[in-house]
């Protein structure tokens, strides 16, 4: 649940708005310590991230047996933008630059999200994207370590959880992260995963001539061909793009 507050700032009685998410309960079967393991590590996490789109994370607290997290308000969910089909090619773009922007900040940062979805995706007054609700996310590099960690089990909602995490016991969490097409199990999908390629290829040739490249990589099954983050960035499509300020 996320709710909205406001307040008064200084001298200059500035209206500043946040917006507040409620924790889900305990659940009976929960013990006390593991779910305040559980709410604080989420905060611990987003408040240390700090990049123009991931949402800032600014507070938790605990106020009648419920715990609350104060963070930046972004008006605009990117999921009803998209949906109401009024959005340009280059808004679609420069949003897409924008997540991308984030997902590779937040694995710079050794952490993947594992929850990626336009539901998860909130827009500011500005235009500017921002990822948001870590409550999925791991941390896949500590500081100072070399080694990838694998992810386990099940993450995410199943309409964009990456193939690759129903078939195998672990996983690149990076790479779960920069799949991206609607990968239901169903005719559409089976159809994107035929063998011979062409279901991908009709998808593609929806998109524009010059982001085919690298939407190709980003759209491999197979996650042992699949793009990483940090390619993506440095792609020329995602590089001429401009960001989204308005």
């Amino acid at each position: 649940m996320v709710m909205l507050s406001n307040r008064t700032s200084g001298k200059s009685m500035e209206s500043l708005t946040f917006a507040i998410k409620q924790f889900r309960k305990r659940r009976p079967s929960e013990s006390e310590r593991s779910y305040v393991k559980k709410v604080t590590s989420e905060y611990c996490l987003g408040s240390t991230f700090h990049h123009p789109n991931i949402i800032e994370t600014l507070d938790i607290v605990k106020e009648g047996g419920n715990y609350y997290e104060v963070m930046e308000y972004a008006r605009y969910e990117l999921f009803s933008a998209v949906m109401s089909g009024l959005m340009t090619r280059e808004e679609v773009a420069c949003c897409f630059k924008g997540i991308v922007d984030g997902v590779a900040y937040l694995h710079s940062m050794g952490v993947a999200h594992r929850d990626l979805k336009l539901d998860n995706c909130v827009m500011n007054e500005r235009g500017i994207v921002k990822i948001i609700d870590f409550g999925c996310s791991m941390v896949f590099q500590p500081p100072f370590e070399k080694k990838i960690e694998m992810a386990k089990g099940i993450s995410g909602s199943d309409p964009y959880i990456a193939p690759e995490v129903f078939v195998t016991d672990q996983h690149d969490p990076r790479l779960a992260d920069v799949w991206v097409p609607r990968a239901e199990q169903d005719q559409s999908f089976l159809a994107f995963a035929n063998p011979d390629g062409t279901g991908k290829l009709r998808l593609l040739k929806l998109m524009p001539r010059e982001s085919r490249p690298i939407m190709s990589r980003i759209l491999e099954i197979d996650p042992s061909r699949r793009v990483l983050i940090g390619d993506v960035v440095q792609d020329p499509w995602i590089t001429n793009i401009d960001h989204c300020i308005l």
